[in-house]
Order: structure tokens, then C-alpha cells, then sequence
């Protein structure tokens, strides 16, 4: 697949603004926005609607704002809610301002593949310029986005210099960005803060060493995820050592890891760059299902227990709500278990989460079953779909019947809530998938 790129065709223009800045002069040009083979910036700037790669406009705008959320366009996951103002500007290319109308394209990344999606403008019987957007969004791997924003910045960085213009603020950022990401300490704090949806330096520095320094009760894969978690809600609000501890004492179950389906070392599933979260879900799952013996057969509550290491009576036991499940090793084989969720089904699912995350990754001393939508949270959400649901199963079932009721018939013969049939069968492209969809996929 092709990588991403924004390329620039040098092209003057004047928009009759009196105060033009000699950066804005300097960086003029035409900007196409390439993702996957596919133009995303496509437009249209007349009534006849003839196309043209993209919006003509001082391309040091696009490349400011792409460093100034470099670290959150790296590592901060789609937030629950879509209309989180925070989230978007740092987001979609809509937040640059400056006076222009720029594509409404989004990057969403996970942490490790990037959604970037392009959506088309409302256009009315009077407008005169627009953008056509994509039909579906793009799933690269970030690695190929960095390389992309790399260029392009350096690429405007080269129009200022040779028009004279160097030590601009575009300079300074390229300078502190590339300071970041090679100083491993720094790093650490920058993808800390972006997992909170914070811009750098927004929270005292002190408050977030705190916050890190749980990692060594808890693990830093651990931290991450709690941070995600807490995402736009302030450092404050993170679920700290002592709360997870709290919640263990207070409402945990003992999980016997030494009982527990033993699949770790035989487990092939690979938790690489080049696969979406969905695709390591499901075939963990899968390879699970296997080693347990299970067919296409439904997961009941015993067996579940089992695989998992737990009584089966913890999957009934409901106290109050918890914030999230997860489970705590405290040495051994020595490990306890908080599952949250009212319903039934919802604690057999966060259950199957937890043997996922298990299977997936190997070494973790909590681990975390959030509402991030993180790649590891996305996978245990792929893993427990399959593990409970098989998709093979579920279509045979479903006899080409996708209705709202066949989902609720069918997510009751498999003991899961019908959510986790409608998204495993747009997650396995049975039916067709919302845009709104992909991040959770990808």
C-alpha cells in the first residue's frame, strides 16, 4: 500500500490580506494530501466543479500544526465522544484556522496503525469551492505517516530558507520535536501527556512524575493504558497505584493463573505493526478455541471459568460498578481479579478480555480492560468477540438474516450483549462498517 504524503506544487495566489506575513509569502503553493494511493485533499474551487489535488494556501500553516500535535497525532487514541472539541482540533486539519478553508481530514492512531479519514464538504447549489472527500477511510501504519509528516516539514522548511527566512517558529518546533524523539526520558513524559489528551508542558511536570512512578507497582504498559483511560479529564482523575490496590483488596477475586488454560508459550499470534488490533484479536482467539477443545460451541460460564482461572461463581458476583476490570499479580501465582459491568453478559465479556490480554501479551503485572480505544484495548475486544462469538458460528446462525432482532436472538444463544455481534460482523466485513467504525477496528 502506498504511504502517506503531502506534496507541494509551488503556486501564488492572493487573498487580498493586507498583513501577509513573509512566511505566508514564502510558502505558497498547492497541497495534496496522499494516503494509500488515494487523494485526500481533492477539490473543486469554481461552480463547474473541475477537480484539482488540493487547496492552495500557505503550506507553513499545515506544517506548524502538525508538529505542535505531533506527540497526541502519535499516540492519542479516538476519544468516546466524537464531539470532543479538545480531541478535534489536534486531530482534523479543520483546527488549523488561519483564515482558510482547509479538508476536513482526521488521524486517528492507536498507537499503532493510523485511520486517517477525509470527509466531503457540504456543498450547496452556491458554493464555489470545495472538498469531495474519500468514500473510506485509510489504515496505514504510523510509521508510514511520520514519514510523511517528516518530509513535508521539511520540504517548507526548505521553501522558507530559500527565500531567506531561517529560525522561524516552524524551525523551533522541528528542533524540540526532533529533540523529543530521540531523548528517551523526554519521549516517555511527551507520549504520557498525549495519552491524556494534553498538549506538552499543559499539566506541572512534577504531578506527572507522580503518576509515572506507579509504574513500578503496575507497569509502564499499565500506565499507559490507565492514562488513556483518563483521557481529556485531567491528570487528576488517572486511576493511581493505590486505587488499583483499593479495588483489588475491596472487590477482587482470587485468579489462579496456575489453573488457568496454559497457552502462553505455544501461542503464535503475533501483536505486530503490520496487523490491526482486530486481526491479532481474532486469531488469538482462535488459537484458544483450539487448544481449549471448543469448536464453534458456546462458551458457557464454566468453561470460561476455567480457561480463565477463576471460580465460576466470580463471574455472577457483582458488588458495585467499577470504574474498570483488570487484574494485579502480586508475586506468583498470587493474582486478583476485579471484573466490572452490571449484567452478566457484560462481566463474561470483560472476563474474556482479561484471558486475551493474557494471551497477548505476555508479561504485565496488571493488566487493564478500559474504554480506550488503545490497541490493546481494541484487541482483548476483538479476542473476547471471538473467543465468546466465533464468526463463523454467528453467520451460520445468523442465515443471512443481519435484522436487529436475529442480532439479539443470536447474541442471547451466545451469552453476549448484541453490541458485540453487531461490531464482530462489521469487524469480520460481513455487513458494512460505519465510518465511525474504523477506529475501532483498525
Amino acid at each position: 500500500m502506498a504511504d502517506f504524503q503531502i506534496k507541494i506544487s509551488p503556486k501564488s495566489f492572493s487573498d487580498g490580506r493586507i498583513e501577509e506575513s513573509a512566511e505566508e509569502r514564502a510558502t505558497q503553493g498547492l497541497i495534496a494530501v496522499e494516503a494509500g494511493g488515494t487523494c485526500l485533499s481533492e477539490c473543486f474551487d469554481d461552480p463547474s466543479r473541475v477537480r484539482q489535488d488540493g487547496p492552495v494556501v500557505p503550506t507553513h500553516h499545515l506544517a506548524e500544526w502538525l508538529l505542535e500535535n505531533w506527540w497526541r497525532l502519535r499516540y492519542e487514541p479516538q476519544v468516546s465522544n466524537p464531539d470532543a472539541n479538545y480531541w478535534w482540533q489536534s486531530h482534523n486539519f479543520t483546527g488549523i484556522g488561519e483564515g482558510y478553508l482547509w479538508p476536513d481530514i482526521t488521524i486517528t492512531s492507536d498507537g499503532r496503525l493510523t485511520v486517517i479519514r477525509s470527509v466531503p464538504s457540504v456543498v450547496t447549489h452556491t458554493s464555489h469551492f470545495g472538498y469531495f472527500g474519500s468514500p473510506r477511510p485509510v489504515i496505514l501504519p504510523w510509521s508510514s505517516v511520520e514519514r510523511g509528516i517528516d518530509g513535508f516539514v521539511e520540504n517548507v522548511m526548505e521553501l522558507l530558507s530559500t527565500k531567506g527566512l531561517r529560525n522561524t517558529n516552524l524551525d523551533v518546533l522541528w528542533a524540540d520535536i526532533s529533540a523529543e524523539r530521540e531523548n528517551i526520558a523526554l519521549g516517555r513524559l511527551r507520549r504520557f501527556e498525549a495519552l491524556l489528551g494534553a498538549y506538552p508542558d499543559e499539566f506541572p511536570e512534577k504531578e506527572l512524575r507522580i503518576r509515572l512512578a506507579d509504574s513500578a507497582a503496575l507497569g509502564d504498559e499499565a500506565v499507559d493504558e490507565l492514562a488513556a483511560a483518563a483521557s481529556g479529564r485531567g491528570v487528576d482523575s488517572m486511576l493511581t497505584a493505590e486505587d488499583i490496590r483499593d479495588m483489588s483488596n475491596g472487590h477482587g477475586a482470587e485468579m489462579r493463573i496456575s489453573d488457568a488454560l496454559a497457552l502462553n508459550d505455544r501461542l503464535s499470534t503475533d501483536c505486530s505493526q503490520d496487523k490491526s488490533a482486530a486481526e491479532v484479536g481474532v486469531s488469538a482467539a482462535r488459537e484458544v478455541r483450539i487448544q481449549a477443545q471448543l469448536g464453534d460451541e458456546k462458551m458457557d460460564d464454566r468453561r470460561l471459568a476455567e480457561i480463565a482461572g477463576v471460580s465460576v461463581r466470580d463471574i455472577d458476583k457483582w458488588t458495585r460498578d467499577q470504574p474498570i476490570s483488570f487484574t494485579l499479580s502480586n508475586g506468583g501465582d498470587n493474582t486478583r481479579m476485579v471484573l466490572r459491568g452490571a449484567y452478566h453478559e457484560n462481566r463474561r465479556f470483560n472476563l474474556a478480555r482479561l484471558v486475551g490480554d493474557r494471551m497477548m501479551w505476555k508479561e504485565s503485572l496488571m493488566r487493564p480492560s478500559t474504554d480506550a480505544k488503545t490497541y490493546r484495548q481494541k484487541a482483548q475486544r476483538a479476542f473476547a468477540s471471538e473467543l465468546l462469538a466465533p464468526i463463523d458460528a454467528v453467520v451460520d446462525r445468523m442465515n443471512e438474516d443481519y435484522s436487529d432482532e436475529k442480532i439479539e436472538d443470536v447474541a442471547r444463544q451466545f451469552g453476549v450483549s448484541n453490541m458485540v455481534i453487531d461490531r464482530s460482523l462489521k469487524n469480520n466485513r460481513v455487513v458494512d462498517r460505519d465510518d465511525s467504525d474504523f477506529a475501532d477496528a483498525a
